[in-house]
């Protein structure tokens, strides 16, 4: 199982998940395992993610992975010389939760700054609604209108000035978290997964643009940002991870 929050895989319970709050502290594995009759492994789903990035679509090629699942908030997972990094309570790679904009919007984790705040799917709704509240006489087919990220990609796609500029936000705030992470860990690639990954032509030249303007260039010479072509790869790295290391 590849669950979004902070997931004890030694204890098979969810410590902490602010969008599964109803599951927090509640024996999951254990119970799935009863209802199956099968074993049943736990962990973060960004993790697994990282781990299907790494195995699945990179092949292995590349030992040094670091992965930002893009959805309802931003997710991470590092795979470093071809291991996972798990730390010390198994909450290693929680980069949604690194700040990327001292006083910006609050985190559903209770801060603020958050990159999934800013980066993650209500932090791209936000920033549609700040955008709409800033440009009054702006015309847009959002204005008054329920939308969702696939309805912000749509407009974008269709020439929307303010669903681009949204994206943009997303694609600068992106950028910044991109590059604390490769001063942190010098990976080889960044890749981007989830449901708001299908929109990267809409934001990946802001994160591009952002790692190619930092001076120090040692980290960045051969760093790879792009975002995953499969769209399971929290499934399929959990399933890969489980038969490999778990079974």
């Amino acid at each position: 199982m590849a669950i979004a929050g902070d997931v004890d895989p030694r204890a098979g319970r969810i410590r902490r998940s602010p969008n599964l709050l109803s599951f927090e502290g509640y024996p999951l594995r254990a119970s799935l395992s009863r209802a199956l009759g099968r074993r049943v492994s736990l962990h973060n789903d960004a993790n697994m993610a990282a781990w299907g990035a790494y195995a699945v679509e990179l092949k292995r090629r590349v030992p040094d992975v670091l992965a930002l699942t893009l959805g309802t908030g931003v997710g991470g997972g590092a795979v470093l010389g071809g291991r996972l990094l798990i730390g010390s309570t198994g909450t290693a790679a929680e980069f949604g939760h690194m700040r990327v904009k001292a006083g910006g919007y609050p985190c559903h984790c209770g801060a603020r700054g958050c990159l999934e705040a800013h980066a993650g799917s209500y932090g791209l709704e936000r920033t549609v609604k700040d955008l709409l509240a800033e440009r009054p006489k702006a015309r847009s087919r959002l204005r008054g209108a329920a939308f969702t990220p696939k309805d912000v990609s749509l407009a974008a796609e269709r020439g929307d000035a303010v669903a681009r500029e949204a994206w943009r936000r997303v694609g600068r705030a992106l950028g910044v978290g991109v590059v604390n992470l490769a001063y942190a860990f010098n990976p080889s690639a960044v890749v981007f997964c989830g449901g708001l990954a299908r929109a990267g032509r809409l934001y990946l030249d802001e994160v591009e643009t952002a790692a190619g303007a930092e001076s120090f260039r040692g980290p960045f010479g051969s760093l790879k940002v792009f975002a995953a072509r499969r769209l399971d790869l929290g499934a399929v790295g959990a399933a890969v991870y489980a038969l490999e290391r778990d079974g």
